[in-house]
């Protein structure tokens, strides 16, 4: 018994120090070489370790000075100290538990060394190559639950990351990371409590701080995570923006505080994923970068805040955003301005972006039916934005004029995708010694809006710099106040209207030299309405002068200039006026009478001039004008021509006579036109709707190679539609739209066959004979080509054996009968004309050797020859001889009777038709 007692004491002895020597020196070395077999081959760098420790009695484990590194690279992943306990509960319900795990020192080094790949995309491609084995393939396709686990007191403490982005060239640091995590476990009854993790770190020097409550492990898995950030530079967050803006962030803090809850339900199809918080910036500053650099925008205080950014429900409801206090700089050079130059190099840097996006939904696009993603429309809401003591700060370096408009004030609730909201708007601004007030609402879809306007004491003195600029007055004292309403709606055509009345008080002007040349105490305009845009429609309804005084004897104009421009056309579109010499005399609000207007010069090298006189202070206006333009050059419009005809004008000169009339508000206009020696070029690339100018001008153009249009136009100025240059363009537009849709009816109305169809010239059925009509109406034709030899004519032949059938068949058998009465001859059977009775000898001939089906036996001459032309055949060949045989006889009747050039004269294929939608006889057509 003593002995037995002594050997199992032994046993257990040398049993607990093999457990004592493999746990304190046996795990530590495992744990190294293990390292060194597996993880170096699967990392691709050298790890090693200062000092690693295992206590068996206490299943404590530690491990000191870890190190992941490759050669001439910082280290990828340095640990100052690991330190975990595992509970010896773990044996008894075989699920690990772990007391808690501290991590201290972690510091990572991530370098991006392109613009996917990173110095750790070697181990993510390594491990994606290891072949995985039979047995964890079988361990795949298990269904067994989940390891139960329990692991509390995560730490992760005095850690950082430094983040080398070689692709952008700079580095940013995470630093004092610290991560806390008390507990986290997926047994039954931990699964209710909430595990709550807290991240704080600094970025770049600026705080950040996020928690968060959530059970993992409930079928719903409800989650909430909380973001805290406490002054954070925008300045240095202004560096992480894709976009270059060209503007810098040059200060600014922002505070923010977030919430995101998450929660997917049993039975939902979707999960609820809200965002929500508030967002608070401070003095931000933006600088241009393009030119010279300066403040271009500053803001006191954002205020924002986000009532629920619902994802998965595509929602997007912000409650109220604020600026306080923003100015704004705004500068007009000789170019543009400033804000404009800023959004045009954006527009610019987007481009390559735009077209990126445009191929990957082009790829998109390409995928099979059930891979296309089709998400909902997202429905979005502010309640209000607001813009409270805002400032904008307006130069213009070419007249340096500046100015600032003060105390902006804006509130714009609410504003949302949905169609037909409206959204109300109240506006105000002080700016050039006076106030501007604008309140009312607009829609964004489909877009209208309406505003009442209102204006007091605006000094139009201030804008002198612009006034003396174009008109040499200076303003040395007058306010300008009105009182109206706006209306724009873009949901079909656009429509755009203002109404109201206007005040001009106190003004007093001179000219250059300072002599006064117009004072009044007050100007009233009332009834004023202005409509739309093509073309612009304005009248008066009243005008009340107080004291006016306006007396010119005579204004005389040496050696002028004026230079119109229209950049919204390209190429852009010039016309200048120079040399203009002229006078306006017996100008005056106080003597009756005419004043006399005479103005003569060069309209871009063109001589021109206008006379006439003009009475504009009578309770009607009078005015007796006449203006002339000799030869002008018709190639500089060009770029209208290029746009609406699809076709530049080459050569073309244009003189032009009008008169003028205006009395009791009745307007009369004579307005010729001569146009010589036009010519359109080739049709400009990528034209849209092309016309074919050259069937136009070979039709209006005479054989002196002039187009002469005369165009009178009368009608009352109290008609909104009236417009005398509409007039004339509608005319102007509907000839050429007449020359090339309907070129014959254009023929007709000019040369005298106005009611004569001149594009179909009918035939008698099966046959190509010109009858008298026809022959009328090719003199019409051939008239017009006389007097317009840039016309070419394309003729083409046409049958129908609906229409030509009997005259054809009559025709054919007429054929057979000569063939049966002369086939013994020699002579043409087409010339020989048969009598009476070779004509009955020819039909008894042609029925006895038909071999047509159900023939009468008993018939007569009558009945046989109805029944030959019942049968007889009419081929599609002798349709298309008949159709060819009438577009010859049109053709060599213009050659040889009316002396056409055959080389103006096309024939083109022959039509044919076996049903009904072929006119017999010849259609003609103009020869491009």
């Amino acid at each position: 018994m003593g002995k037995k007692l002594w050997i199992t004491t032994g046993i257990i002895g040398a049993l607990a120090a093999a457990y004592t020597a493999g746990g304190f020196l046996g795990v530590p070395y495992g744990v190294n070489w293990a390292l060194k077999k597996y993880a170096e081959p699967i990392v691709g760098r050298t790890i090693t370790t200062q000092e690693v420790k295992f206590n068996p009695f206490t299943l404590q484990f530690s491990v000191k000075g870890l190190n992941v590194q490759k050669d001439g690279e910082p280290p990828l992943l340095s640990v100052g100290y690991l330190k975990t306990k595992v509970l010896w509960n773990s044996l008894f319900k075989l699920s690990p538990l772990v007391q808690y795990i501290t991590v201290d020192e972690l510091n990572s080094t991530v370098i991006r060394t392109g613009l996917d790949t990173f110095n750790f995309s070697d181990i993510i491609t390594r491990i994606q190559e290891m072949p995985s084995s039979p047995e964890e393939d079988k361990e795949d396709k298990k269904d067994d639950k989940p390891l139960q686990f329990s692991i509390g007191n995560i730490n992760l403490t005095n850690s950082s990351i430094t983040l080398d982005d070689k692709f952008r060239h700079k580095v940013d640091k995470v630093t004092d990371l610290n991560f806390a995590l008390p507990l986290i476990s997926n047994f039954q009854n931990d699964v209710d409590v909430p595990i709550t993790p807290d991240l704080r770190f600094n970025f770049n020097g600026e705080p950040f701080a996020i928690n968060a409550e959530s059970v993992p492990f409930t079928p719903g898995k409800k989650t909430g995570v909380n973001f805290t950030v406490t002054g954070l530079s925008l300045e240095n967050a202004a560096s992480f923006n894709p976009i270059p803006l060209n503007v810098k962030v040059t200060k600014g803090t922002m505070d923010c505080a977030f919430n995101l809850d998450f929660e997917k339900k049993q039975g939902e199809e979707n999960a609820y994923l809200r965002l929500k918080g508030t967002v608070k910036m401070k003095d931000v500053g933006l600088e241009d970068e393009i030119g010279k650099a300066y403040q271009i925008i500053g803001v006191k205080e954002i205020d924002a805040n986000l009532k629920e950014f619902a994802f998965f429900r595509q929602n997007l409801d912000i409650g109220e955003i604020q600026l306080h206090n923003p100015s704004v700089v705004v500068i007009r050079d000789s170019d543009s301005l400033n804000l404009v130059q800023l959004l045009t190099h954006i527009v610019k840097e987007q481009k390559a972006q735009v077209k990126q996006d445009a191929k990957e939904a082009k790829e998109k696009s390409a995928l099979p039916a059930d891979e296309k993603k089709t998400p909902n429309d997202w429905s979005w809401n502010i309640d209000k934005v607001s813009v409270r003591n805002g400032t904008i700060n307006f130069t213009d370096t070419t007249n340096n004029f500046k100015r600032s408009a003060t105390n902006v004030n804006v509130t714009l609730a609410p504003i949302n995708g949905e169609d037909g909201t409206r959204t109300s708007i109240d506006a105000s601004v002080g700016a050039i010694g006076g106030h501007i007030q604008a309140n009312g609402g607009m829609v964004i879809t489909p877009f209208s809006m309406d505003l009442n306007l209102q204006s007091s004491g605006l000094s139009i003195a201030d804008l002198t710099p612009y006034i003396s600029q174009y008109s040499g007055a200076h303003v040395t004292q007058g306010t300008f106040s009105n009182k109206g309403e706006l209306k724009l709606n873009l949901a079909k055509a656009v429509s755009f209207s203002y109404t109201g009345s206007a005040d001009v008080a106190s003004l007093n002007v001179t000219d250059k030299q300072g002599a006064p040349a117009v004072s009044l105490k007050n100007l009233a305009v009332g009834g004023i309405s202005v409509s739309g845009l093509s073309p612009l429609q304005i009248s008066l309804g009243s005008i009340a002068l107080t004291s006016p005084n306006v007396n010119v004897g005579k204004i005389t104009l040496t050696d002028g200039r004026v230079r119109y421009t229209d950049n919204s056309i390209e190429p852009t579109f010039k016309l200048n006026a120079s040399n203009l010499a002229g006078s306006l005399s017996n100008y005056s609000t106080t003597i009756k009478g005419n004043a006399t207007i005479d103005v003569k010069g060069l309209l871009n090298g063109t001589p021109m001039n206008i006379s006439g006189t003009i009475n504009p202070f009578e309770s009607k206006l009078k005015l007796a004008m006449k203006g002339e333009v000799t030869s002008l050059s018709l190639p500089a419009f060009s770029p209208f021509s290029a746009k609406f005809t699809g076709h530049p004008i080459e050569k073309g000169l244009l003189t032009y006579k009008g008169t003028f009339d205006i009395n009791q508000d009745k307007l009369t206009s004579e307005n010729a036109l001569v146009i010589n020696k036009l010519e359109f070029g080739s049709q400009v690339p990528d034209a849209k709707d092309a016309l074919p100018v050259g069937l136009a001008v070979s039709l209006l153009q005479d054989r002196q190679g002039q187009i002469d249009l005369n165009i009178p136009v009368s009608g009352s100025l109290d008609d909104p539609e009236f417009s005398v240059g509409g007039i004339i363009v509608k005319v102007i537009v509907n000839l050429i739209s007449k020359a090339v849709t309907a070129p014959f009816a254009l023929i007709g109305s000019m040369f005298g066959g106005e009611d004569m169809d001149l594009n179909n010239l009918q035939f008698a059925t099966g046959s190509a004979r010109l009858d008298e009509k026809t022959i009328k109406a090719l003199n019409i034709v051939a008239k017009a080509m006389q007097d317009r030899p840039g016309i070419k004519i394309q003729i083409i032949g046409m049958a129908s054996e609906k229409e030509d059938g009997e005259g054809l068949k009559e025709q054919l058998l007429m054929r057979d009968m000569r063939y049966a009465i002369y086939r013994d001859t020699t002579s043409a059977t087409n010339a020989k004309v048969l009598t009476a009775a070779q004509i009955d000898k020819a039909i008894k001939q042609l029925y006895s050797e038909s071999t047509a089906p159900n023939k009468p036996k008993n018939a007569d001459i009558e009945q046989m020859k109805a029944f030959l032309m019942k049968n007889q055949r009419v081929a599609t060949a002798d349709l298309k001889q008949l159709a060819d045989r009438r577009a010859t006889a049109v053709r060599n009747y213009l050659i040889q009777k009316e002396k056409i050039a055959a080389d103006r004269l096309f024939i083109s294929t022959s039509k044919t038709q076996r049903g009904d939608q072929v006119v017999p006889g010849v259609a003609l057509g103009l020869q491009d």
